[in-house]
């Protein structure tokens, strides 16, 4: 009987070892595994592995093994299979509101307000949504009926709903629409991982910080590693990989990422089928002809995602295919182009994110029956103790005024709510100017409430309004 050790990892086994006629000394797979070293074959030669270097301790009849990080197996941290937890149908229903009272100087105060009530069980869950206010009698603007299988990440839904259309118009339906939905599992990160690998000289407490937040914590063993994360953020940031071993050493491992909610993580990949009558409006009962959509979007590379589509009404055959990309250099870029019967959509998009600053630009193009062009840029700065952001649209139809949007928007940074500044322009010069604040707060237990004023050529507009969760 003898025992191998592993001092780099204070592993030690008692065991048989074999001494070849050529002095080597080879041991059971199993123990090298147990040490952490390659195990290929059945009868493992210490001394064939990259990296290890053999001593022996005849008085204690140990065989000590020496290892640089190259001869020792990478352990993956963070990468575990995901498990889809066991779901218990319960009984249940709840009421959402959102009530709103709004005085024009031009004109008499109004109240509005928002009600969504639902009921759920085995069966699934039914929940409508009307909207009343005064001088009007109340609308109907959403039933459906939704039963979700957490377990294959499938969603069916049938009533009202919305998708968008190949061309990227937001279109309401009624009918049925079925398809996978990552929201059953928000415990899996659709988004691509960063891998940050590295080498333990020795035992240690691993600390893995992103953007300075502490996030994870784990044992490591000497040897290389790699941590699997999805990030908790979007856009650029930084990943630092803490080691401390049992004396107090440190060792600090870091690299830049960028995340790009966007896109899918390689291997992931997602449909949906929607069928039905359009539905004219957003509200009330009036449908028109029938449609059918069909989507389907994939992570190709950890940087790369596309997705195509097809849509299928009285208008004729829309297809739609659109790619997306990311890299820490340059941000995300997206582009889309889509075409039938009667006119094309192309379009491109660019966005970079940081904690300091963020900036993105989109411009799209329709050409045929709904000639157009659109353009929107936007530049937001953290500025310490508040954030500072401008955007600037622009719309040209082809047989319309063009439309401008210019919005300039302070937030100063509080802790008891959320306060807005914004100057908007039309474009038109001092005339089309507007001035906005904006603050709304949390109240005990999950309701909110918020107050805005907003002043033009007209005169002023006051909102006041309050909304509670389901709970």
């Amino acid at each position: 009987m003898t025992q191998v050790r592993l001092p780099a990892r204070g592993v030690s086994i008692d065991t048989i070892a074999w001494r070849g006629i050529d002095g080597r000394i080879s041991v059971d797979r199993s123990v090298a595994a147990a040490l952490g070293l390659p195990a290929v074959t059945d009868s493992v030669v210490l001394e064939e592995i990259e990296g290890v270097r053999v001593s022996e301790d005849a008085a204690a009849a140990a065989v000590i093994v020496s290892c640089t990080g190259a001869c020792l197996s990478t352990q993956h941290i963070g990468a575990g299979i995901y498990e889809p937890p066991s779901v218990e149908r319960a009984w249940g229903g709840y009421v959402n509101y959102d009530l709103a009272a709004q005085w024009l100087e031009s004109g008499a105060p109004t109240l509005s307000g928002i009600v969504q009530a639902a009921s759920f069980g085995p069966f699934g869950m039914v929940e409508s949504t009307w909207l009343a206010q005064t001088g009007a009698a109340g609308e109907r603007l959403q039933t459906r009926w939704t039963f979700d299988a957490p377990a294959q990440r499938l969603r069916l839904q049938i009533g009202d709903g919305v998708i968008e259309s190949a061309h990227g118009a937001p279109r309401a339906f009624a009918g049925l629409q079925i398809g996978q939905s990552f929201a059953l599992t928000p415990a899996v990160s659709t988004q691509p991982a960063f891998i940050l690998s590295g080498e333990a000289e020795h035992a240690s407490t691993l600390e893995l910080y992103v953007d300075g937040v502490l996030r994870a914590r784990a044992q490591v063993e000497a040897g290389p590693f790699a941590v699997e994360s999805a990030p908790s953020i979007s856009g650029a940031g930084a990943v630092r990989a803490v080691l401390t071993d049992a004396l107090g050493r440190e060792q600090i491992i870091e690299r830049p990422f960028f995340a790009a909610p966007a896109l899918l993580r390689k291997g992931l990949s997602e449909w949906s089928f929607a069928a039905g009558a359009q539905r004219e409006g957003w509200r009330g009962n009036s449908y028109g002809a029938a449609f059918g959509a069909a989507r389907y979007r994939a992570g190709v590379t950890e940087g790369l995602s596309i997705e195509a589509g097809a849509d299928l009404s009285r208008e004729g055959f829309d297809a739609r295919f659109a790619v997306a990309a990311a890299d820490i250099r340059v941000g995300q870029v997206s582009a889309a182009y889509a075409s039938g019967e009667t006119h094309t959509t192309r379009g491109i998009g660019w966005l970079y994110d940081s904690r300091r600053w963020s900036a993105h630009a989109h411009w799209r193009q329709s050409d045929g029956a709904r000639s157009a062009q659109a353009a929107a840029l936007g530049l937001r700065l953290d500025l310490g103790r508040g954030q500072l952001s401008f955007s600037a649209a622009q719309i040209d139809p082809i047989q319309a005024a063009r439309l401008q949007t210019l919005s300039l928007e302070y937030r100063p940074d509080l802790r008891v709510g959320d306060l807005t500044f914004r100057i908007t322009s039309d474009g038109r010069g001092a005339g089309g100017l507007s001035f906005g604040l904006a603050f709304s707060t949390s109240l005990n237990g999950s309701a909110s409430a918020g107050l805005s004023a907003e002043y033009d050529r007209g005169g002023g507009a006051y909102r006041l309004g309050a909304q509670r969760p389901a709970r």
